[in-house]
């Protein structure tokens, strides 16, 4: 969350990271058997994909989930830029 919330404040106060993004992350191993991790990728909006080991089943609940925050915030948005 942490990583999310700066990553955010560097977006702007009004961040669509902060309603629904994905970030993949890696890690490895170096020679001393320490354990590092990096952000490998971010992706947001309503064209993000998504993975599930259990099914398709749990992606469509994320998604209906996900409709009615991402409408309140395009909402927002329009209404910010004076977009009609």
């Amino acid at each position: 969350m942490d990583f999310i919330n700066r990553l955010a404040a560097l977006d702007g106060p009004n961040s669509s990271l902060l309603v629904f993004c994905r970030v993949d992350l890696s890690i490895f191993v170096d020679e001393g058997n320490k354990v590092s991790w990096f952000v490998n990728e971010v992706e947001r909006g309503a064209t993000t994909c998504l993975w599930g080991e259990q099914g398709s089943s749990l992606i469509g609940r994320i998604g209906a989930d996900l409709a009615w925050p991402l409408t309140t915030w395009i909402l927002a948005e329009k209404e910010r830029r004076n977009i009609s």
